[in-house]
């Protein structure tokens, strides 16, 4: 899986500010460790499905306070596959007022797909029409193309952004940053990608930690510690990495994100929960939604940790955050239209 082009444009799509994070390290140097609280909050929000329904299928859901709107959504909507279940956030997420859409799927029956490719930007509900996914959420960055990996039946269709710069004169990275991953063998992967360059060999490579920020360093086999060549079959790149082994990460320094990690905002994520082996694709509103303000990355770590999943990766969030439901829009974009965006995740 090589590619022949280097991608000399900035890595988000949104025009954020870089915050600056206190926190402690413990363990791997490499890996920073967020002190990061817990949870819980509510609103009023967009039109929503009224009775909640079926609590069955995941009961530790609905005991921290999801409902199921699966049936009232298919009733509205038309019916999904019964191996996906959605639910509604509680009305307090991390003690802010909240408006969230959990799909929770089967991973033994679920397909995910990653929409998109290396050049066009299209809105989540083209990618709806092209692909007909009963579930679909936006995906990674992009400014006039994608700026995310997307692996695609073994397939690198496109990778993350190979190298990023604070001024584009004397400075420049070239950074691993955080991808969700089906691998060949079925298992899932969260990790930090990388793909070379022709000229530095072209190789995707995966590794267990994140590379520190270092001016023209570009990563290798073994650098950082760890690397393996690649081998998804499934890829959707994004950043940061929320959690991993079970811990809750703070890599959007070394990813060299600018995403404003403490605000509130609208966010998107992608996660695993190993022990009751499903996926989840996590959006929640924010920004010009009524009483609703958004979540920080702290939050939206300890959310998904909170369902259980012990792996899981921040997608773009702000204006480009959506959820479909066969199409129809339960979690709606903050700018009031949808963005064209780079890449999507899809449940099928």
């Amino acid at each position: 899986m090589k590619i022949n082009r280097i991608l000399f444009i900035p890595a988000a799509c949104l025009a954020l500010s870089l915050t600056t994070i206190s926190c402690d390290s413990e363990g791997d140097d490499n890996v920073q460790w967020w002190d990061w609280g817990t949870v819980q909050e509510d609103p009023e929000a967009p039109s929503e499905p009224e009775e909640p329904v079926d609590t069955e299928a995941n009961p530790e859901i609905v005991a921290l306070g999801w409902t199921n709107q699966t049936a009232a959504l298919a009733e509205q909507y038309g019916e999904i596959p019964e191996y996906i279940q959605v639910y509604k956030s509680p009305a307090t997420l991390c003690d802010k007022n909240a408006y969230a859409y959990i799909a929770v799927a089967d991973f033994a029956q679920v397909t995910l797909d990653v929409l998109g490719d290396a050049e066009s930007l299209k809105t989540p509900s083209t990618r709806y029409e092209e692909s007909l996914a009963p579930i679909v959420v936006n995906g990674g960055f992009f400014y006039q193309t994608s700026l995310s990996l997307i692996v695609r039946d073994g397939q690198l269709i496109c990778p993350n952004t190979q190298v990023d710069s604070p001024d584009w004169s004397e400075t420049y990275y070239y950074m691993p940053r955080g991808t969700f991953s089906i691998l060949q063998d079925g298992t899932v992967d969260v990790s930090w990608v990388y793909t070379q360059t022709e000229w530095y060999g072209g190789k995707t490579y995966a590794y267990p930690i994140p590379m520190p920020l270092e001016n023209g360093r570009v990563p290798e086999a073994n650098y950082p510690e760890g690397g393996k060549e690649y081998t998804g079959k499934t890829g959707i790149g994004g950043g940061p990495v929320l959690t991993k082994g079970g811990t809750i990460i703070n890599s959007w320094e070394d990813e060299f994100l600018n995403i404003n990690p403490e605000d509130n905002r609208p966010r998107t994520a992608i996660g695993y929960n190993p022990t009751a082996n499903r996926l989840v694709l996590f959006a929640c509103a924010g920004d010009n939604t009524e009483s609703v303000s958004g979540l920080t990355l702290e939050n939206t770590a300890n959310v998904l940790l909170a369902l259980g999943c012990t792996e899981s990766v921040n997608l773009d969030g702000g204006g480009s955050t959506v959820m479909l439901f066969n199409g129809n829009e339960i979690i709606k974009p903050s700018g009031g239209e949808q963005r064209t965006v780079g890449s999507c995740a899809a449940f099928k």
